[in-house]
């Protein structure tokens, strides 16, 4: 059966120019977790807005991923 139609929620947080500071991955199942946590932290630097309201509110977000 595997990993797949198995969730998670990643809360991830940003430095103003777009590198991960921090991911928190829940999942019940380890190797979900540990995917989840790989991509969002391969997908790094994010782009950032240049306006200064509109990057302090992008730097903090959350994401559901769904394994396939």
């Amino acid at each position: 059966m595997g990993s797949t139609g198995k969730k998670a929620t990643a809360r991830v947080t940003l430095s103003d120019s777009g590198s991960v500071l921090s991911v928190v991955v829940n999942s019940s199942d380890p190797d979900v977790k540990a995917s989840v946590e790989a991509a969002v932290r391969s997908a790094a630097p994010y782009p950032m807005p240049s306006d200064a309201d509109a990057r302090r509110e992008a730097r903090t977000f959350t994401s559901s991923f769904t394994a396939k």
